[in-house]
């Protein structure tokens, strides 16, 4: 009987190989199926059901079949029902977030990586990154409320940061309105009686004329008398990684990475990486900027769109002082320094030193320094103060840090004190955020491009990022940079997604800036 058993079950695989080669199905597995909402300017625009095995195929289906417009590429979503990016400003972009049995998250991949599982909910909504939240954290007090009985209900976004508060929200709490506080909070004076205990919420943002400040959210409280409805997401830490043991052949992972980047070069940063090897780069970054710029004019080039221009043009060859007859320095030096960001000071500092550029403009070098020193942030950490740069808000940022490390480090000797002493700060300040493992967390997370500018930034002003100051007991800077390794000679933006382009390029930039410094 074992015997026949197993020659039936040789045979039935070789005919359905057989169907398999002629084309005949012999029973497809079904696509996952998962629920879709799409949020625009004012309400929902869309919301049900489709089948797809990544995200982009289920958004794109379901928009398709409800004949709703929608260009999505690449990975990214370029506009919905004739709403792109960026209409409402720069900061503006359609973004989603993914709702499944271990709570409300943003997902690290664009949504042509977004594998889809079954069953979980994503949420494609429009806004500004710098002020929409969206709620992944629901408490109730007193925890297990009663019916009939007062009950107080916070509303927060859970991030790497900790809670932050969503305020000024419009709550629907059964058939009743409420606006949260500043804390997020908003007080039920009797919690009303039902037969099922179930109660239906809905919390959001919309505003006039403007983009909402919080990405609408729905669903049911269960109510009982014995748990608790709150909902709270906890991002996840990687505070058990030992990255001590991990190995380290630092040519071997620049040859690996370039080779893969050559193969693959068809980007402005790539450009500028690649060029440290003597490899020219695709140029069709420049054509799509030269169409740009005819078609919408150079003052409509954003500061860092025109820095990234000027120095992929250096890097494949060409000059930017002439670039289909436009003087693109002297277009972004002569702008005025009041318009410009952290990051627009810093590179186009860096600009300045890869140009080779004299101070006839109205920014000179001096103008940038004196910018970027002044806004350098203070974060009180216990009795010590830390300093550094971020692009926004009050937390130091390990990327915009590392960057202006790299940007200042033409000036880091006796003759410029001031960048001397803010430079020596913001490595003390790196290495005292720095976890026991090696990383460096932004208030977002944990991932790759964080140390890959650190790496960079501490190379240039020559200090070692496998040095005492940034070994801890389970790790260092570069072995935690490695761990974030993927496959086929690429690096991957989180420990739990998959490889990643940018992340790629940014490992080949700081393995190779690090290398060069050890020379």
């Amino acid at each position: 009987m074992k015997k026949r058993g197993f020659l039936f079950i040789v045979l039935l695989s070789f005919i359905l190989s057989i169907f398999s080669c002629v084309g005949i199905k012999a029973g497809a597995a079904e696509l996952p199926e998962v629920n879709i909402r799409v949020e625009g300017i004012t309400g929902t625009i869309a919301e049900g059901k489709a089948q797809g095995a990544t995200v982009e195929a289920c958004l794109t289906s379901f928009l398709n079949e409800r004949s709703i417009e929608n260009n999505i590429s690449g990975g990214w979503i370029q506009s919905i029902a004739g709403l792109q990016n960026p209409q409402y400003g720069e900061n503006n972009y359609w973004g989603y977030i993914c709702k499944d049995s271990s709570g409300t998250y943003m997902p690290e991949n664009g949504v042509d990586k977004q594998e889809t599982k079954g069953g979980e909910t994503y949420v494609v909504y429009y806004g500004d990154w710098k002020r929409i939240t969206f709620v992944n954290s629901i408490e109730f007090s007193p925890q297990i409320p009663r019916e009939g009985s007062e009950c107080t209900i916070t509303f927060s976004e859970n991030g790497w940061n900790g809670k932050v508060p969503v305020k000024n929200a419009l709550v629907r709490f059964d058939d009743s309105n409420y606006i949260t506080d500043d804390n997020g909070k908003i007080t039920i004076s009797e919690m009303k009686t039902t037969d099922n205990g179930q109660h239906p919420y809905m919390i959001s943002g919309y505003e006039t004329n403007i983009t909402p400040s919080v990405v609408m959210d729905k669903g049911i409280f269960t109510i009982d008398g014995i748990h608790s409805p709150s909902i709270d997401y906890n991002p996840d830490n990687y505070d058990k990684l030992d990255n001590s043991g991990i190995q380290k052949d630092i040519p071997a992972e620049i040859k690996a990475l370039t080779e893969y980047l050559s193969g693959n070069n068809d980007n402005p940063w790539t450009a500028v990486t690649l060029s440290r090897f003597g490899i020219k780069a695709g140029e069709s970054y420049l054509k799509e900027s030269g169409d740009f710029i005819n078609e919408y004019g150079i003052e409509n080039m954003s500061n860092t769109d025109l820095e990234k221009l000027i120095l992929n043009l250096t890097s494949t060859g060409y000059t930017p002082y002439s670039f289909d007859g436009k003087d693109l320095v002297k277009e972004l030096l002569d702008r005025d320094i009041n318009g410009f960001l952290n990051n627009d000071s810093i590179f186009a500092l860096i600009v300045y030193h890869n140009v080779g550029v004299k101070n006839q403009y109205k920014i000179t070098d001096t103008v940038l320094t004196d910018k970027i020193l002044k806004s350098a942030v203070k974060v009180q950490k216990g009795t010590v103060e830390l300093t550094g740069w971020n692009l926004q808000g009050s937390d130091i940022n390990p990327d915009m840090t590392g960057a202006a490390l790299s940007a200042l480090a033409p000036y880091n000797d006796e003759k410029h004190p001031e960048v001397q002493q803010s430079i020596q700060k913001a490595v003390v300040a790196l290495s005292e955020l720095q976890t026991e493992n090696g990383y460096l967390p932004d208030s977002d997370g944990i991932f790759s491009e964080s140390l890959s500018y650190a790496i960079t930034g501490l190379a240039a002003v020559g200090v070692n990022p496998e040095g005492v100051q940034f070994t801890k007991l389970k790790g260092d800077l570069i072995s935690a940079l490695l761990s974030f390794k993927g496959t086929a000679g690429q690096y991957k933006h989180s420990l739990t997604g998959g490889n990643d382009y940018v992340a790629t390029q940014q490992a080949l930039m700081a393995l190779y800036s690090y290398n060069e410094s050890k020379k």
